[in-house]
Parts: C-alpha cells; structure tokens; sequence
C-alpha cells in the first residue's frame, strides 16, 4: 500500500508539472486584446467602484490585488488565470476519485492538464479559470456534504458556490 500512495504523489506530481508547463508556454506571447483589456480596465478601477459594476465583480477585484502585488505586465496578469487553471487539474483527480476511483481521477486530471480550452482559458486575463476553478470544488463539497451529512461541508459549499456566482453568471 505504501508503494502505491509513493507511486500516486509522483504521477500527480507530474500531471500537475505537465499542467503548469503547457499553461505558461508563451503565456504573454501576445499582448492583450479585446476582453483582456476590458478586465485590466475594470480591475485598474477603484476597489470600491467594482462593487457597482454590472457584471460580477469577484474575479476583477482579485486581478485589481493581484495586480496591486505582482505587477501588471501581461505575464503578471494572466498568471493569475494560469493559478486557478491549475488549480483545477488537482480538484478534477480528486472529484474523479471522490465519485469513482483513483484511476477515474487520474485520467480526469491528466485530460484537463492537456485539454486546449483549460490551457487556452488558463493563459486569458478572464474569469473563466476562476469559475471552472471555483465550480468544481463546489461540486466536490456538494458530494462530500451529500454523503457525510456535516455542517461544516454545508457551509464551506455555500460559501464556494456564492463565490462562483460572483465571479461569472
């Protein structure tokens, strides 16, 4: 048993490590355009002004401290998307393990970490990566609280899944 829990750090290791590989190849290859410029826009705004905005404000209230922190070259601000793209593939392979077995879980992550779109939206300065990010561990929680029943779980998943609701509709 021991061997297989070694066995199973290193192939996460590497998924994740395949994962973060592909999302910052060339990640500010291309200066930002459209949709891009539209976040940095509303992230540059004041914090409080974000509160007013039309559209849900979480994600560009994180890339305004994000950016408040790390800078705001293209790589600073796309990276940000990179994290929560990234995010997922772990939170993929344990929903997959959660509702099937680890193997489930393993190919779950490993299709993320090299699927396009999860690459594609983890290197755009938009709130995708974030509500992909955020619905998967809401449905993970969702799972865990069905089937242990404890408040705690029932907490942290409402508290999860009005976050996503904030970060895109």
């Amino acid at each position: 048993m021991h061997i297989r829990a070694h066995r199973d750090r290193i192939l996460l290791l590497f998924i994740l490590l395949l994962a973060f590989a592909l999302r910052i190849y060339r990640l500010d290859a291309q200066s930002l355009w459209g949709d891009e410029d539209l976040s940095l826009q509303y992230a540059e705004s004041p914090a409080h002004s974000l509160k007013s905005m039309w559209t849900p404000p979480l994600y560009y209230l994180s890339l305004h401290y994000w950016m408040a922190l790390v800078g705001a070259s293209d790589f600073a601000i796309r990276f940000l998307s990179l994290i929560f793209s990234w995010l997922t593939v772990p939170l993929i392979y344990h929903l997959g393990r959660l509702l099937f077995e680890h193997k489930v879980g393993w190919l779950a992550a490993l299709v993320t970490s090299i699927n396009p779109y999860q690459i594609w939206y983890g290197q755009e300065a938009r709130s995708y990566s974030m509500v992909v990010c955020l619905g998967v561990a809401s449905v993970i929680l969702l799972v865990m609280a069905l089937r242990e029943n404890r408040r705690h779980l029932w907490i942290l998943y409402t508290i999860i899944t009005a976050l996503s609701i904030y970060c895109n509709y």
